[in-house]
């Protein structure tokens, strides 16, 4: 068992999907404050322990068929580099990890943990065999991120911000499931055969551009206030809404051509995306500052 057997184990590259976390703080312009920058890293690195301890129980349930999988028989456990009980170590420890940095924030945070897992723990024995339950379950588990970073700063969301998180959450997963079809998978989980790429294709579309129009209005009708995310209107955030509909659509042109069989690694494979990514946080970085300057 090596170092790069542990980093394979738990997915580091996957905790990109915690990033969300830190967006009720930024939108409610506490990103340059101390103390809740700290609140919000040690949530984010609560939510990556639970999360690494999740991938783990899902690889020890799904062992039999990881093995039968060209590529996922590399996984440090489907190939004996790290052991079942190396591998519950991991989880245990992970697991007691995660609890004692979401109890340092507060109770809400820990409750929010526990619920993460526990949707987890239904989508990786149950949900993921259904269509669309599947779906459900994923989304949950971003929204469950967003309330966390909210507990963590003490601000109440908009439900824009919570609708933007379901539909981009259901745009992720329903190209995931696209990807997934031209695979080896569809011959090993049950739940891609209930789909099919005509449908898959456009629920994908509708979702994107549903994303897009939300977080459009988001962005035009947000007021930014201390510990509150409202819809009045603030200077300048529209512009964010020119990135961010760039990246989708460059993300539903990736998707089609099928390059990956995960979209969350077109943010590390892909040049144009990066550049997209970088443009829409550098416009936010601009907004957020004169915005400040405006509120002080």
């Amino acid at each position: 068992m090596g170092f790069k057997d542990v980093i394979q184990l738990i997915r580091i590259k996957h905790w990109i999907k915690n990033i969300i976390i830190f967006i009720p703080m930024i939108f409610s312009l506490n990103i340059f404050e101390k103390n809740y920058l700290i609140l919000n890293l040690i949530c984010f690195l609560s939510f990556c322990f639970i999360s690494s301890a999740v991938y783990i129980i899902n690889d020890l349930h799904d062992i039999k068929k990881d093995k039968n999988h060209s590529q996922k028989k590399k996984r440090p456990i489907a190939s004996g580099k790290i052991t079942k009980k190396t591998a519950y170590i991991y989880l245990i420890i992970l697991f007691i990890l995660s609890l004692i940095s979401a109890l340092f924030i507060n109770y809400y945070v820990l409750l929010i943990i526990l619920l993460y897992f526990i949707n987890n723990i239904i989508y990786t024995f149950f949900g993921k065999n259904f269509a669309i339950a599947d779906v459900i379950l994923i989304s949950i588990g971003f929204i469950l991120r967003i309330l966390a970073g909210c507990a963590a700063t003490d601000i109440f969301p908009s439900i824009y911000l919570i609708l933007i998180t379901i539909f981009i959450s259901f745009f992720l997963t329903f190209a995931k499931r696209y990807t997934e079809l031209n695979t080896e998978l569809l011959s090993i989980r049950e739940n891609l055969h209930l789909y099919n790429e005509k449908i898959l294709n456009r629920l994908i579309k509708i979702c994107a551009f549903i994303a897009i129009i939300l977080y459009t209005s988001f962005a035009v009708g947000i007021e930014v206030q201390k510990n509150i995310i409202t819809l009045q209107k603030t200077q300048f955030f529209y512009f964010t809404a020119i990135p961010f509909a760039l990246i989708i659509l460059r993300l539903l042109n990736l998707i089609n051509r099928n390059i990956e069989s995960d979209p969350c690694d077109y943010f590390y494979n892909d040049k144009l995306l990066k550049i997209l990514t970088a443009m829409y946080l550098i416009i936010l970085i601009l907004v957020i500052t004169l915005n400040l300057k405006s509120f002080i």
